[in-house]
């Protein structure tokens, strides 16, 4: 409790699920004080041991140097999005000015991403910090865009109309909701039925680099 901030009370509340789910910084500072990942303690998802700071760079080498032809790096091209009119279409478009990362194959092979299917996106607001920051990139799993299969609570990245979202997404009483991370100022938002006429899925949030915030 010390180490969260809170109350004894209230982390019973958590291990009994009596309360919402910990989340934002109460989640990070869980997962540092239990040597845990917080994806793990939030979703039972991949790992539960925390991976060290070298571990978690071994995905990502400098963007300035391409790797060596033989190496097991994958360049992963930044986008952006360009509307097309006002019929809510859209095309991804690779931003040619941005120098591409690159990731290890095999990385994204664990994580489940088809090498094709990965592409990363500069994020402009703040309404998921402090998980993901302003100017913060994310990985992007566009193979995960059917939301009838949703992992719950994952992050995603989408559109309602000409609006480009990423929040985290559950199931609810037969509604799609948006979460936040920053909540105390970005309530739940369910996706109403005229809105899912002009929604789509552009894929899962798989990682995350930045130094915003720092």
């Amino acid at each position: 409790a010390d180490a969260v901030g809170v109350s004894s009370a209230a982390v019973n509340q958590w291990c009994k699920g009596q309360t919402r789910e910990l989340k934002g910084p109460y989640l990070l500072k869980a997962a540092k004080f239990l040597k845990v990942s917080p994806t793990w303690l939030s979703a039972k998802e991949g790992p539960m041991e925390l991976q060290s700071e070298i571990e978690q760079k071994e995905s990502i080498v400098s963007s300035f140097e391409p790797p060596s032809e033989d190496s097991d790096y994958v360049a992963v091209p930044q986008y952006s999005i360009r509307f097309q009119g006002g019929d809510g279409s859209y095309a991804l478009e690779e931003d040619l000015d941005a120098t591409p990362c690159y990731y290890k194959g095999t990385w994204l092979k664990s994580k489940g991403i088809p090498i094709g299917k990965a592409k990363r996106f500069r994020v402009t607001g703040d309404s998921m910090e402090p998980t993901i920051m302003r100017g913060d990139y994310i990985l992007v799993d566009c193979s995960k865009n059917d939301p009838e299969t949703i992992h719950e609570g994952g992050v995603y990245a989408l559109r309602i109309g000409n609006k480009l979202k990423v929040k985290r997404l559950r199931w609810q009483s037969g509604k799609l909701v948006m979460f936040s991370d920053n909540d105390e100022y970005y309530p739940p938002e369910p996706i109403s039925e005229l809105d899912l006429g002009d929604f789509e899925l552009i894929g899962r949030v798989k990682e995350r680099t930045g130094d915003s915030g720092l």
